[in-house]
């Protein structure tokens, strides 16, 4: 899944090497391929408890791609947190988090 992710981010020769490496031929291919994946893997049925998630954490400092960032969520159910990388703040809500 995260090398999925980083596909989203990346473009050019880069994008298609992530794909190569998943042996995709498509970003098509690769969403709905990521999302059977996560549906087969997700379940919370009161006897098998694996609860998924995957999220993105960025630099407030730093402007980022909203089509990107939706991409992340929509397809890789993906959450984005932002803050001052390194603050007490930032590292206590990705601790918890996590």
């Amino acid at each position: 899944m995260a090398l999925a992710m980083l596909a989203e981010t990346a473009d050019g020769e880069s994008r298609q090497q992530i794909l190569d490496l998943l042996h995709t031929d498509s970003m098509e291919t690769l969403r709905n391929n990521a999302g059977i994946l996560w549906n087969a893997n997700y379940c919370d049925d009161g006897t098998v408890n694996s609860l998924l998630a995957s999220s993105v954490w960025l630099n407030n400092t730093i402007m980022y791609n909203e089509n990107t960032l939706k991409m992340l969520a929509d397809n890789y159910y993906a959450s984005s947190f932002s803050g001052t990388m390194g603050s007490q703040e930032y590292n206590k809500m990705l601790q918890n988090w996590l």
